[in-house]
């Protein structure tokens, strides 16, 4: 019983968290929320098809300026460096450049069997947990 009146092609993507399905040490509000998203979405994708596509991206550590990354890194560089080294198999944070590829990947038409998925771009993070 599709509820939905779907007029126009499409192609949705959300911004969910590695958070969602790995304990990253993120508030639990916050995981539980993007758990939601994923479902919602894998759901809801059933419904919009074949004419509109809904997928998530799940991102890792995303360095911004004045994001979380960017203040720890001014406030300890070694420490960050360390943790890097440590927990990031890539070893390095994402950039934003690294997120808008895979957005554009999802909005094209070169992704249009891409459909109810969450993409994981964390640099391996979530496979070494």
């Amino acid at each position: 019983n599709n509820k939905f009146n779907i007029k126009g092609k499409a192609s949705h993507v959300f911004t969910s968290s590695v958070a969602s399905s790995k304990n990253v040490n993120a508030p639990i509000d916050y995981s539980a929320s993007k758990g939601a998203l994923e479902i919602f979405i894998k759901n809801l994708s059933n419904y919009i098809a074949p004419k509109q596509r809904i997928n998530s991206i799940s991102p890792g550590h995303i360095y911004t300026p004045t994001g979380t990354w960017g203040l720890k890194l001014n406030e300890d560089k070694a420490k960050v460096t360390n943790m890097i080294n440590q927990s990031i198999p890539i070893n390095r944070l994402g950039e934003i450049d690294d997120l808008i590829n895979l957005y554009l990947f999802l909005i094209n038409e070169c992704s249009s069997y891409v459909t109810g998925s969450n993409i994981v771009i964390d640099g391996g993070i979530s496979a070494k947990l």
